[in-house]
């Protein structure tokens, strides 16, 4: 099971040990996480600080950070779409 939490600006999931497995999914996260200049804790969850944390959280903020992430996300595979579709002789074009 992978469990991550993004609170404030950080990405935090439990560190790897041999209850916590470093699979693929869980690593791929971490990895495009970290590509997108976000923070990334992997650390112990303390469930009651945690969870104070998260229920404190401005989910205006929040909402608006996610359709902006979404948005981009949206423009960039717009432009590999047709980026993707151009051959060299249209390029030249």
């Amino acid at each position: 099971m992978n469990i991550l939490f993004m609170i404030g600006d950080k990405l935090i999931t439990p560190a790897s040990s041999d209850t916590i497995l470093d699979g693929l999914t869980r690593r791929s996260v971490i990895d495009i996480a970290n590509d997108w200049g976000l923070n990334v804790e992997e650390r112990k969850i303390a469930v009651e600080k945690d969870m104070s944390d998260i229920s404190e959280a401005d989910l205006a903020e929040l909402v608006t950070k996610l359709q902006t992430q979404i948005t981009s996300l949206q423009a960039s595979q717009q432009a590999f779409v047709k980026i993707s579709d151009l051959n060299l002789f249209q390029f030249i074009r």
